[in-house]
C-alpha cells in the first residue's frame, strides 16, 4: 500500500497561521500584523513565509476608491490559494465572488478546494463547491501531483461531510490515482455509513484494481472494514480476484472480520482451493492466522485440508506448529482446528495424511496431532498406528534398522503367508517394509541406512514388493519427495 495513502498528513501539511485581516489585497494592513505567506514556488511545509502581504499585493496602507482597480487574474488566483492556505474562509469566499478561478493549482497540484478540504472549512468548501463547473469550465476532479483528486483527499482524511457534499455534487468516484487507488480504496474509519453508500451507489467499476492488483474489497478486509466489505459484496464485488501476490479477499481475512461477511465471501468463491503465489490456500491462510469462523465456513464449502503450500506444509502441519510457535494462549483454538480439520477427512485420508507428517515433522508436532485430532473410523486401528509412527521416529529416523526389524516383524507376521513363513528371521528391515507395501517406512530407511547396507538389501526387498503388487493395492500415497 502506497505511503502517502496510509501515513498522517505529511506531505500537505501546513505551518497554519491564525490571523484576521481584510481581505487580501484590499484594505488597510495593521501595523501588527507581520503575518505572511509563501511565495510562489515555495512549498507549503517549513516555509517562513517569507513573502510578505504588501508584496502578494496587499496594501501597505488604505487605497481610495479612485486608486483601486482589478487585479490581473493570475493574482486574483494566488491570492485565493494563499487564502485557503490560511484558512481564511470569509476571503476565499469573496474571492470566488471576484471571479477567482478553481483550477489554478500551486506547485503540489493543490487547488483551493484541497486546502479548505484539508482544513475542514465546511463554508468555504461548499462555496467552491457550489461554483464546480463554472464558465471556465473548472472541473470537480482535478487531480493533484499524486494523482489524488478532492473527493480521494477528503476520503483519506476521513472528512466525511466535505466526501458528502463532493458526492452529491458527482464527483468521480472511479478515478484512480497514481498508485491505482479510488475513493473507495481509500476509505478507513471515520467514514460514514452514508459516504460508503453514496460511493458504492455512484462506482462504475467496483472491481478496480490499484497497482499491487488490490480491489477495493481487498483493502477493505485487510483493513477489518465490515461496512465497505459488506457494501461491496452486495454491489456484487469479485471475490475471485487475485492481486499481484496471488491472494484474493479470502487470502486476507483475519481477525475483525464479521460473520457476515465471511459468509458473503464463502458463498461467493469460485474456487475455494485457490492459490496465492506461494501456493497457500484461503485454509491455510485461516489456519495461520488464528480465524476459526473462516476456517469452519471454507470446510464446508468442501475445501481441500490436505492440499500443501510452497514450503510443504498442509493445513494440518500449520495448526499443530501453532501451538508451539504462539504459545498457550491459542491451545483452544489450535485443539478445535485439528479437530475440525481431521474430521473433513475421510479416514483414509486422516491415515495418509498423518504418515506423510510422520515422515517430515518433529515428533512434539505429530503427538499434539494424535492428541487432539478426530479417530472416528479409525478407532480399531489407533494403537496400531500408534505403534507405526513410534516405529518411524525411534526406529527409522534414528537409523536403528535391528530395532525396526523386530518392530515391523512383530507389527505384521501375521500376515505373511505359507512357505513365506520359514524366511522370516531372515528379512531385513526394507524387506519387511516393502512386503507390506508400506511406502513412508520404506523411504526413511533408504535415507537413513548406510549405502553398503541398501546395496545389500535393496535387491531383495524390490522382488517382494513386485510380488505383493499382484496381490494387494498400495493404498498409500508416494511420500518420497516430503
Amino acid at each position: 500500500m502506497a505511503d502517502h495513502l496510509t501515513d498522517a498528513p505529511g506531505t500537505h501539511d501546513v505551518e497554519a497561521t491564525h490571523h484576521q485581516p481584510a481581505i487580501l489585497g484590499e484594505g488597510l494592513a495593521s501595523e501588527e500584523n507581520t503575518e505572511t505567506v509563501p511565495e510562489s514556488g515555495e512549498t507549503r511545509r517549513g516555509s517562513d513565509f517569507s513573502k510578505s502581504q504588501s508584496s502578494l499585493g496587499l496594501g501597505a496602507r488604505e487605497e481610495s476608491d479612485s486608486e483601486k482597480g482589478p487585479r490581473d487574474q493570475s493574482t486574483l488566483n494566488q491570492a485565493l490559494l494563499d487564502a485557503a492556505r490560511l484558512e481564511i474562509e470569509a476571503e476565499v469566499i469573496e474571492l470566488l465572488a471576484q471571479g477567482a478561478d478553481l483550477s489554478a493549482v500551486d506547485e503540489d497540484g493543490w487547488t483551493a478546494l484541497f486546502y479548505t478540504v484539508e482544513f475542514e472549512c465546511l463554508d468555504a468548501t461548499r462555496a467552491i463547491i457550489s461554483k464546480y463547473p463554472d464558465s471556465k469550465g473548472a472541473n470537480i476532479d482535478l487531480k493533484d501531483n499524486d494523482g489524488d483528486t478532492a473527493l480521494i483527499f477528503a476520503i483519506l482524511r476521513a472528512k466525511k461531510e466535505l466526501a458528502e457534499a463532493l458526492l452529491l455534487k458527482k464527483a468521480n468516484v472511479d478515478i484512480q490515482n497514481n498508485h491505482g487507488a479510488t475513493a473507495l480504496h481509500c476509505v478507513e474509519y471515520g467514514i460514514s455509513q452514508k459516504v460508503i453508500d453514496l460511493l458504492v451507489e455512484k462506482v462504475a467499476n467496483v472491481d478496480l484494481k490499484t497497482n499491487d492488483g488490490d480491489t477495493a474489497l481487498i483493502w477493505a478486509i485487510l483493513r477489518n472494514n465490515n461496512e465497505l466489505a459488506e457494501a461491496l459484496l452486495l454491489k456484487k464485488a469479485n471475490v475471485n480476484i487475485q492481486n499481484n501476490h496471488g491472494a484474493t479477499a479470502l487470502h486476507c481475512v483475519e481477525y475483525g472480520i464479521s460473520q457476515k461477511v465471511i459468509d458473503l465471501l464463502v458463498e461467493k468463491v469460485a474456487n475455494v482451493d485457490l492459490k496465492d503465489n506461494n501456493g497457500n490456500t484461503a485454509l491455510i491462510h485461516a489456519v495461520g492466522s488464528g480465524n476459526l469462523k473462516l476456517v469452519q465456513g471454507l470446510l464446508s464449502k468442501k475445501a481441500k485440508v490436505d492440499i500443501r503450500n510452497d514450503d510443504g506444509y498442509s493445513a494440518l502441519q500449520i495448526a499443530s506448529r501453532r501451538t508451539y510457535d504462539f504459545g498457550s494462549r491459542y491451545y483452544d483454538y489450535n485443539e478445535a482446528v485439528i479437530k475440525k480439520l481431521s474430521m473433513a477427512m475421510k479416514p483414509q485420508q486422516r491415515k495418509d495424511e498423518l504418515m506423510r507428517i510422520v515422515s517430515v515433522e518433529e515428533k512434539e508436532y505429530i503427538d499434539y496431532i494424535l492428541e487432539n485430532m478426530d479417530w472416528a473410523g479409525l478407532e480399531k486401528e489407533r494403537e496400531a498406528f500408534e505403534k507405526k509412527i513410534g516405529l518411524i521416529w525411534n526406529a527409522c529416523r534414528g537409523a536403528k534398522h535391528e530395532d525396526a526389524r523386530i518392530i515391523l516383524k512383530n507389527m505384521y507376521s501375521d500376515k505373511v503367508s505359507g512357505a513365506r513363513k520359514t524366511d522370516l528371521e531372515e528379512w531385513t528391515a526394507l524387506e519387511w517394509a516393502a512386503y507390506v507395501a508400506d511406502h513412508v517406512v520404506v523411504w526413511w530407511l533408504l535415507v537413513s541406512g548406510s549405502r553398503e547396507e541398501i546395496d545389500i538389501h535393496r535387491k531383495r526387498a524390490l522382488e517382494l514388493a513386485e510380488r505383493q503388487k499382484e496381490n494387494e493395492k498400495d493404498k498409500q500415497d508416494d511420500y518420497s519427495s516430503p
